[in-house]
């Protein structure tokens, strides 16, 4: 008695050339379907970001500027209350229960 291998793809026999099965038709296709929404979701979102960047770009500047003094300032800030704090404890003591 003959065994007959079946794989994932079902029997072993050889096709004729050019025919696929409704299956690998199926599994193609939904592959395919895939890929293609992908891409179709990357357009989409190089659209929306060059879109965002071209009408807010100079909101996006400005916001970046002004994040960029606030940041200089608080640093400026931290260190003259360290300056402070070593020279006079009781003077920052009094800076710190007057901001909290």
């Amino acid at each position: 008695m003959a065994m007959r291998a079946i794989g994932v793809y079902g029997s072993l026999k050889p096709r004729h050339e050019g025919s696929v099965g409704k299956t690998e038709l199926l599994r193609i296709t939904g592959m395919l379907r895939t890929v293609f929404m992908i891409g179709l979701f990357a357009l989409a979102g190089l659209f929306l970001l060059k879109v965002a960047f071209g009408l807010f770009g100079v909101l996006f500047a400005i916001l970046l500027m002004l994040l960029g003094w606030a940041i200089k300032i608080a640093i400026v800030g931290l260190i003259l209350y360290f300056v402070i704090r070593i020279v006079s404890p009781d003077t920052a003591s009094k800076l710190r229960s007057k901001w909290s």
